[in-house]
């Protein structure tokens, strides 16, 4: 039975959910205050479709790491002392599931692989140009100790048995320069090794949600800055970021779920490089990219690159610092260093930087739950977003 559908949240999640809802043969209303899709989390982020990247961060590892790092500016890992409750009943209850850490990522490892399958039906269903980049990911380590954590991350994702994550394999860093020639230019000169995923692929996350509420638009969906009070209208809630109070409130009351799911805004940044072709110096010649095609993943700098077209995207950095969303230049630099430093060919002329909130739960995973009042939520992706939303609107949805 078609019902009357309204989702708040035009991001990755809130759109796909809208999409899933509207196939599934419902009226569906989008509730945007921004006006236009892909405005927050969505905006500029790292683009993986990650399968390979579905680990969880509870390990007593990254515990280590992150006391290390907090008095460092340009770490991987950043944690703002001042005191708030908040903060610190999140990293308390994230210590709490170091415990789960296996079965966590396992469940993450399942509902990613479905939701890449999902997500790819519809970019081919409808055609969506998104500079869907298909090379698969490569995972990079410099030192033996960070390669063999990743050995048994690899035993984790096979303990799946599913044959999907079974191709998550490892190579040399001569192998890796096979896969990506352009990694020979810097990145591989003190790599001892990595493993490579070909079933992963990288899109622009910004572009596919403007693509798709064309789609959705084209058969009815609407989108409003504000919607009116429908009390028959099913609600489901994609915004684990945004606070819906005040003048942003549609409906009487609050729609603040931040505290009671526990999500905290992890602020991660990025830089998106342009024009990463070689200008041809005659006009015989063909332009040479001077940025990889495969998507790279560098885990001891926690940073993760993608090409579009003619833009190179680096992203990473986990910031523990409120709903502060101001760009620090001292977070920025370490992405272009590490350009500079991998990809020495990479025109760094123009750069646009960028920083957005990811909303994430102490255990890592996603809640998707009807509540008392019959409307739903669709929250806490974290920094997988893009990998997980098709599942979770999938599972959203069944609740309607």
């Amino acid at each position: 039975m078609a019902k009357d559908v309204i989702v708040h949240g035009a991001g990755i999640v809130g759109l796909v959910t809208a999409y899933t809802a509207m196939k599934a043969g419902h009226n569906v209303i989008i509730h945007e205050p921004h006006g236009l899709p892909a405005m927050e989390t969505s905006y500029a982020n790292g683009g993986q479709c990650s399968v390979s990247n579905a680990e969880v961060w509870n390990s007593w590892a990254s515990v280590m790491k992150g006391i290390k790092w907090m008095t460092k500016g340009d770490a991987p890992l950043l944690i703002n002392p001042a005191f708030d409750w908040h903060k610190y009943e999140w990293l308390a209850r994230f210590m709490t599931n170091i415990k789960d850490y296996e079965r966590n990522t396992q469940d993450t490892v399942r509902m990613a692989i479905r939701s890449r399958d999902l997500l790819e039906r519809i970019i081919y269903n409808h055609s969506l140009n998104v500079h869907q980049e298909t090379r698969g990911v490569m995972h990079v380590y410099r030192s033996e100790q960070a390669l063999d954590a990743a050995r048994k991350v690899n035993e984790v994702y096979k303990s799946t048995g599913l044959p999907s994550i079974q191709r998550r394999t490892e190579y040399d860093t001569q192998a890796l320069g096979r896969i990506e020639p352009i990694a020979k230019d810097g990145l591989l000169d003190d790599v001892v090794g990595g493993f490579y995923y070909a079933d992963d692929w990288t899109a622009d996350v910004n572009k596919f949600c403007h693509e798709l509420l064309r789609v959705m638009i084209n058969q009815g969906v609407e989108i409003h800055k504000t919607v009116a009070d429908n009390k028959s209208a099913v609600r489901i809630y994609c915004t684990g970021v945004a606070r819906y109070s005040g003048p942003y409130c549609p409906v009487r009351g609050t729609t603040d779920f931040v505290r009671e799911y526990m999500i905290y805004p992890v602020k991660g940044y990025s830089i998106t490089v342009d024009n990463i072709w070689d200008n041809p110096l005659r006009p015989s010649d063909k332009p040479v990219m001077t940025a990889p095609s495969v998507s790279i993943l560098d885990d001891e700098n926690k940073i993760v690159s993608s090409s579009y077209d003619d833009r190179f995207r680096v992203a990473g950095t986990a910031e523990f610092n409120g709903w502060n969303k101001d760009i620090r230049m001292d977070r920025i630099e370490p992405l272009i260093q590490w350009v500079r430093t991998n990809f020495p060919r990479v025109p760094l002329s123009k750069i646009t930087p960028w920083a957005g909130l990811r909303p994430m739960r102490p255990n890592m995973l996603p809640i998707v739950e009807k509540r008392k009042d019959g409307n739903i939520v669709n929250l806490g992706h974290g920094h997988l977003g893009w990998t997980l939303s098709a599942v979770t609107a999938e599972q959203a949805v069944a609740l309607i």
